[in-house]
C-alpha cells in the first residue's frame, strides 16, 4: 500500500527557510545564495557582492515594481520558491517600514 504525504498549503508563521530573519535583521545576501524577485513579466536578482541588506533591497524593488508573485531564494542550483501569501507575512512582521510596503 502507497503511504500518503501531507502538504501544507497554507502560510507558516516561523519558516524554516532563514530569508525571514535576513530581511527582519537587513544583513546581505550570504555568498552561494540568490534572491530572485519574480513579477508579472519580469525579474529582479540581488547582486550577491554587496554589502546592502537583503530589506533595504527589497523595499527598492517593491517600489519600483510592485510586490513579487514569487521569491526564489537559496542555492543557485537547488533553490527554495515562495508564494506571496508565504512571504509577505515575513514582510508584514517585521519593522513598521518594512509592514508599509
Amino acid at each position: 500500500m502507497e503511504s500518503r504525504k501531507t502538504i501544507r498549503l497554507e502560510p507558516t508563521q516561523s519558516p524554516k527557510s532563514p530569508l525571514s530573519r535576513l530581511i527582519r535583521d537587513d544583513l546581505p545576501l550570504p555568498s552561494g545564495t540568490t534572491l530572485v524577485l519574480m513579477f508579472n513579466g519580469t525579474q529582479s536578482e540581488m547582486p550577491s557582492n554587496q554589502s546592502q541588506g537583503i530589506r533595504t533591497w527589497l523595499q527598492s524593488e517593491i517600489a519600483l515594481h510592485g510586490l513579487p508573485s514569487l521569491v526564489r531564494f537559496g542555492r543557485r542550483d537547488r533553490p527554495s520558491v515562495y508564494r506571496r501569501d508565504e512571504f509577505v507575512l515575513w514582510l508584514n512582521s517585521n519593522e513598521a517600514s518594512v509592514a508599509n510596503l
